[in-house]
């Protein structure tokens, strides 16, 4: 949605040594064995500076040297500096060391690419990217870089952390921030006693961070948000100065003044498009479905490109652009949204969000550009509130997704930023439903037939499956299949025509080996074609909780036709567990034409910390014990 400045990766500095030099400090032997002892790589020194000139100048000057351990470390020796038309970066410096601390190499202007940093789906944009990617096969080895960016524009800076990758170790890292009395800093330190300094005695206010000897981080299933785990110092200015437009971003009140006025005469439509809302909505008496209509005719019109040129990084293109040229982004298509429901007399309010894994809006205390990406719109409501995903020209009304559910939004008005709650999907509701019909033959052979229900965030996860051709649909479906002899005869995948968050997926085909014979007896388990793939074990030794952002309800129900001149020697007994995580039931009898085996699972969203795990795994590896029950039927 906006252009973001970026704090980067630092190092070492000083003057950068010519070939063949030594650097005893970059040795990898003399990094310790706590901190190699899970890492692909090794930050060495790590140093950023931050010095504010005025309202709107400052340097950013970043050093850092990074000992590339191993193959799977190769990402962190490239050099990656974004800048755009606010900015301008000088003095890219590099060297090469080997194992022993000796200058191999040094970086030469060539070695430096400057490439566009869009995305594919970016019609504009200033966004940049200095880069360099040293081709290094032999191991250990270590990169160390400088360079400076100086911008003239500010809005907020990006969050600092001495730990940036997983599996990544840090020696020494350092934050120094100086600006001017008057236009001073807010600061926030999350997750690690940093050795921290403050001088506000003179004009010019120095605050320093500092941190050694932290350990790599393992990356893993159902981690928490970085926020809450990673080292992190999150900084932002009390007063916005960008592109001519002045605010403050004290609070988060203020942020949203400074937005809403960015807004504010973007809402101006033509006299044609006011009638043909009008004529659209006239003979819809529900207010709800007078929305849902305006919402529906905005995505049959319009299609998601980004923009992110300059101010339009933060500020919408006018309502008229979109309406005459089809196109926006996140901001500009929830505002031609916002000014079609005006044309009717529905108000209807832009909201900021931090949309995604990798962001949100966490810190209702600390305002600051950085926890949020995206723009949705809101829309109140007698009996209820409506909230509208307008970037997406497919998703069902109503329906915002996982990425923005259950988190603090900044709603904006003329009064200016008001946090808000987005709704939250309980587990009840993200249901998948199956019912599987399967005919097992007396060589093992299984001829079945599949429908799958989808809903609400269950729908979200196969939403994608909806926009693909039947060729990648078919490609799409069999990757998610991992049974032996699978063969997939036909297939269909349906959104449901009321616009619901619903889809249903049907398949009827054969697995050539789904029984396994032996003499007069066929042995087989309960195979359910969309498998359960979220149930992962909890190492017990790591440190960080174990967060479901939303849970879900899984219902199986498989009817098994046997051969004739068989009949039932085992089935497993039913089970049913309870526990803080979810439910567990399943059964499986005999009925008149052969087997039911009926599944029932829900997994609850949660947050769990490191003394639950296990608990957790015991509960897992019981469904999955469960799950491997065999069945066996045999000849007389």
């Amino acid at each position: 949605m906006r252009k973001l400045i970026c704090s980067a990766l630092i190092a070492f500095s000083g003057i950068i040594p010519a070939i063949g030099q030594l650097s005893l400090s970059l040795h990898v032997d003399l990094i310790a064995d706590s901190l190699k002892e899970g890492s692909n790589a090794v930050i060495r020194h790590y140093t950023t500076s931050y010095k504010r000139e005025s309202l709107k100048d400052y340097l950013v000057e970043v050093q850092y040297a990074v000992t590339v351990l191993n193959p799977r470390g190769k990402h962190t020796a490239q050099l990656v500096v974004p800048y755009d038309r606010n900015s301008e970066v000088s003095d890219i410096k590099g060297t090469i060391y080997d194992g022993n601390g000796i200058s191999i190499d040094k970086l030469k202007k060539k070695d430096v690419k400057d490439i566009p940093s869009n995305a594919s789906y970016t019609l504009f944009s200033d966004n940049r990217v200095r880069t360099v990617s040293p081709s290094i096969e032999s191991y250990p080895y270590t990169v160390e870089y400088s360079y400076t960016i100086r911008h003239d524009a500010t809005v907020g800076f990006g969050n600092w952390m001495p730990l940036r990758w997983f599996r990544v170790a840090t020696e020494q890292a350092e934050l120094r921030v100086s600006t001017p009395r008057n236009q001073d800093i807010r600061y926030k330190a999350l997750n690690h006693p940093f050795d921290f300094t403050a001088d506000t005695t003179g004009e010019v206010y120095s605050y320093r961070w500092k941190a050694e000897n932290l350990k790599a981080i393992e990356s893993g299933p159902y981690l928490p948000h970085y926020l809450d785990y990673m080292p992190v110092v999150m900084l932002a200015p009390n007063e916005i100065s960008y592109e001519g437009t002045i605010g403050s971003y004290q609070t988060w009140q203020d942020y949203g003044a400074w937005v809403y006025s960015l807004i504010r005469d973007r809402y101006q439509l033509s006299v044609e498009t006011v009638t043909r809302m009008r004529q659209l909505t006239d003979t819809i008496a529900d207010r709800r479905e007078k929305v849902k209509a305006i919402y529906q005719y905005m995505q049959g019109r319009t299609r998601y490109v980004n923009v992110a040129l300059g101010i339009g990084g933060f500020q919408p293109l006018h309502a008229w652009e979109v309406d005459e040229k089809g196109y926006g982004d996140c901001k500009a298509l929830s505002n031609y949204t916002r000014a079609l429901l005006r044309c009717v007399g529905i108000p209807s309010y832009y909201v900021e969000i931090g949309s995604g894994r990798s962001r949100e809006l966490k810190y209702p205390d600390f305002a600051s550009v950085n926890q949020t990406n995206h723009i949705i719109l809101c829309v109140p409501m007698q009996e209820d509130t409506v909230w509208l995903e307008c970037t997406s020209q497919s998703i069902p009304f109503g329906f915002i997704g996982v990425g923005n559910s259950d988190r603090y939004a900044l709603l904006v008005s003329e009064t200016g930023g008001t946090l808000v709650r987005t709704p939250s999907y309980p587990s009840s509701e993200n249901i998948r439903v199956t019912q599987s019909i399967v005919d097992i033959d007396a060589e093992g052979k299984a001829y079945y037939r599949v429908y799958t229900d989808f809903k609400q965030v269950e729908y979200d996860d196969i939403s994608s499956l909806l926009e693909l051709s039947r060729k990648e649909q078919r490609e799409s479906l069999l990757e998610d299949v991992a049974l032996d002899g699978f063969r997939m005869e036909n297939f269909n995948v349906a959104k449901d025509s009321s616009g619901l968050a619903e889809a249903r997926v049907s398949l009827n085909g054969t697995v050539s080996r789904y029984a396994s014979k032996a003499g007069k007896r066929l042995f087989f388990r309960p195979e359910f074609l969309f498998s359960v793939t979220k149930l992962r074990e909890i190492p017990v030794d790591r440190e960080q909780n174990l967060y479901r952002a939303v849970g879900y309800h899984h219902i199986d129900t498989i009817s098994f036709s046997i051969p004739e001149n068989y009949r039932i020697e085992r089935l497993p007994e039913s089970v049913s567990l309870e526990s803080a995580f979810g439910s567990y039931n399943i059964d499986i009898s005999q009925t008149e034409t052969g087997i039911q085996v009926i599944r029932d699972l829900e997994m609850f969203r949660g947050n769990y910390d490191p003394s639950q795990f296990v608990a957790y795994n015991a509960f897992t590896k019981a469904i999955s014990r469960s799950d491997q029950s065999r069945i066996i039927i045999c000849q007389p």
